[in-house]
């Protein structure tokens, strides 16, 4: 299995940014955390994409120094500590929701209040947490599927990811302007279990189930990701709605029945 693990292609955070060239592009810094060892990173917006990154404070100092000093400039210790509760309060309202936090005690909170905003936002609730084995967004989709009667082919995570691979395999030259690697070598490593869903196998994954995929996802900016089969006419039933936590863990969401 590989290292480097993947998200969705456009809502992607990932863990480094190594050097000066990838930082070129960054338009701003929208939020700060503490790590475990105590150090501190900013979550970097690069680009007119909606890519972004949790930078090293050190590395930022060292290349967004009047993006740092804005960003403090706008954040007093008094909203710090607000978005530490709002945080905090979010934490709290996921775990009653069934999510377990797998991902350990230690894990990143920082994105929980926004992925709150954002399900609210849109009428939804956490359904079930899924097994944080780098196989949740089939565990999810299979979740669904089983909650709402529609697992006619006895689906499990492994034999979704094998259909979506073979189906992947069976028409990879539409796929192929969509990788940014050799195709063969993209296919063996999603074959293996626990290697990470990106944008390339959800896709295929919409068009084996015939079924959109509407995912939500933990920032402001790109907060709902909404993938269908590209043959229309092939489309049918329901969408699977997914929550990507952290924008590195995916949940099912279902739609939230008001309190009476």
């Amino acid at each position: 299995m590989r290292a480097t693990k993947r998200t969705h292609s456009q809502a992607t955070v990932t863990q480094h940014v190594s050097n000066h060239d990838s930082l070129k592009e960054a338009q701003c810094i929208v939020s700060r955390r503490t790590r475990a060892d105590g150090g501190t990173q900013y979550l970097v917006k690069l680009g007119e994409d909606y890519n972004s990154s949790w930078v090293d404070e050190e590395k930022c100092k060292e290349y967004l120094s009047d993006m740092i000093n804005d960003f403090n400039s706008k954040y007093s210790k008094t909203s710090l500590k607000r978005s530490k509760k709002l945080t905090q309060s979010a934490t709290k309202e996921l775990k009653s929701q069934g999510v377990n936090f797998s991902i350990g005690p230690g894990g990143d909170k920082s994105m929980h209040h926004q992925f709150v905003e954002n399900i609210r936002k849109h009428g939804l609730e956490v359904w079930k947490d899924a097994h944080a084995d780098g196989n949740c967004f089939f565990h999810s989709v299979v979740f669904i599927l089983e909650q709402i009667g529609k697992n006619k082919r006895k689906f499990t995570y492994k034999t979704l990811r094998e259909m979506s691979c073979k189906t992947l395999k069976k028409n990879l030259s539409e796929y192929k302007e969509f990788l940014d690697e050799d195709p063969q070598e993209y296919l063996k490593y999603m074959m293996q279990d626990g290697e990470w869903a990106d944008h390339v196998i959800i896709q295929v994954c919409a068009e084996v189930l015939r079924r959109p995929i509407l995912i939500v996802n933990s920032d402001p900016w790109n907060e709902l990701v909404f993938v269908k089969p590209r043959t229309t006419d092939k489309v049918h039933g329901r969408a699977i709605i997914l929550g990507h936590l952290n924008n590195e863990h995916y949940v099912s969401l279902t739609i939230k029945i008001p309190e009476i």
